[in-house]
């Protein structure tokens, strides 16, 4: 569906201007603050709802104008504006009744890019891959939450592994021993033998001061049956008894002495030191078993991660593959669209206009209509390019240009609001 009549009469800046537009590329020329931009704006004030429509859209000091557009089936487009007041009508040939929700069905027309296809070359890559994934209705956004999910996965897992690599480092791996036993050997019985060795010096040492004690005492009496022979018989009595238990601490001195361990505490303590070291070397193995096995472990796991996320990846590829794309070598990335394989914002100027243009025609698959303003911003091959792509797809475009050059025949030029003779 194209237009062939457009109408508009007091509308912002137009005065009173018809064209029957004829063949696909419609150029609309004149210089600045002349009339150009009101008329593209009268297809979008008709076709584009309220949204598409102005504060102000009557021409300053007028009471009332409008718009209309009729299309190659025969479907008449008409906003009245009186005031604030405006009234949109929708009629299926000019003798016919207005339809009933004139709106909807006209929003049923009109794809997302139809009042700027360029508009695509500036969304934001995120936008233009809802936009391309709207269009060829393929949706990868589960297998894609699927692979951030498995990729936050495997990035903990790397942090994981990073510091099992770091402990091996701090640990430095151990000195081979031939012989080394795999468990630590245990130093309780030395130490059961040191506690009894150290009893057995405190009971000498006990008996040794009891036999000090003891010659004390006999020096003692000695002294005193000398200076005390009136007690003579007393003292040799009490002397040989005290010579007596002194013999018999001796004895036991001696008994004791026989029952002396084998083994000093030195040669325990050298013993202990040497288990000890032997221990520490154990467990300095164990450690580093434990963490290259944890090591083995995380870098599997990670290698499993790997493989999940090729594994969707390949999916999602596959579902693209199955996709009708509206321009040959667009693709979906992660993050945006791609172009011949390319990021989008990489390709080419003439390569992004085949793209933008693709998406509206494929977007507007009704009203066959598009409005492009800034026409002077695209050079002479890119409007070429335009000329060719829009008689391709059989597609009406009104393209908005101050100066046309050379390469363009405008189709109609506009001054103070009013078409003049070309």
């Amino acid at each position: 569906m194209k237009l062939v009549r457009l109408r508009a009469f007091n509308v912002k800046a137009l005065r009173d201007l018809e064209i029957a537009p004829d063949g696909n590329l419609i150029v609309v020329a004149g210089r600045n603050m002349q009339g150009k931009s009101s008329l593209l704006d009268c297809v979008q004030m008709l076709f584009g709802g309220k949204a598409g429509r102005p504060d102000q859209p009557l021409r300053r000091g007028e009471p009332e104008g409008f718009t209309e557009a009729e299309t190659d089936s025969g479907l008449i487009v008409r906003l009245d504006l009186k005031g604030e007041q405006q009234k949109l009508t929708v009629r299926q040939g000019r003798d016919q009744k207005p339809l009933a929700s004139p709106q909807a069905i006209l929003d049923a027309m009109v794809g997302e890019l139809t009042f700027d296809p360029l508009a695509f070359m500036a969304l934001s890559p995120r936008e233009q891959l809802a936009s391309l994934r709207k269009l060829v209705g393929v949706d990868t956004s589960d297998i894609e939450a699927q692979i951030v999910e498995t990729e936050r996965e495997r990035t903990s897992e790397k942090v994981r592994l990073d510091v099992t690599q770091s402990n091996m480092v701090t640990l430095g791996e151990p000195e081979i021993i031939p012989g080394l036993p795999d468990e630590e050997i245990s130093v309780q019985p030395l130490l059961d033998e040191s506690q009894r060795l150290q009893a057995y010096d405190e009971s000498v040492r006990q008996r040794q001061q009891a036999l000090a004690n003891r010659g004390e005492e006999v020096a003692a009496a000695e002294s005193r049956v000398v200076t005390l022979r009136e007690q003579l018989n007393d003292a040799l009595q009490h002397l040989s008894e005290r010579r007596a238990a002194a013999l018999a601490s001796q004895d036991r001195l001696i008994e004791l002495q026989k029952e002396k361990p084998p083994r000093g505490q030195a040669h325990i303590n050298n013993e202990i030191a040497v288990f000890e070291g032997t221990n520490a070397r154990i467990r300095h193995r164990q450690q580093w078993t434990a963490l290259t096995n944890r090591e083995r472990a995380q870098k599997a796991l990670i290698s499993d991660y790997n493989a999940v996320v090729a594994r969707l990846r390949a999916a999602a590829l596959a579902r693209v593959a199955a996709a009708k794309f509206p321009v040959p070598g667009l693709g979906f990335g992660q993050d945006g669209i791609t172009f011949n394989g390319l990021p989008f914002e990489q390709a080419s100027g003439r390569e992004q206009l085949i793209v933008s243009l693709g998406m509206g025609i494929a977007l507007n698959p009704m009203l066959k209509v598009m409005l492009i303003r800034d026409g002077d911003k695209i050079d002479a091959d890119g409007l070429k390019l335009l000329a060719e792509m829009v008689n391709d797809a059989d597609f009406q475009v009104l393209l908005e240009v101050v100066r046309p050059d050379d390469s363009i025949e405008p189709t109609v030029v506009i001054e103070d609001g009013m078409a003049v003779a070309r």
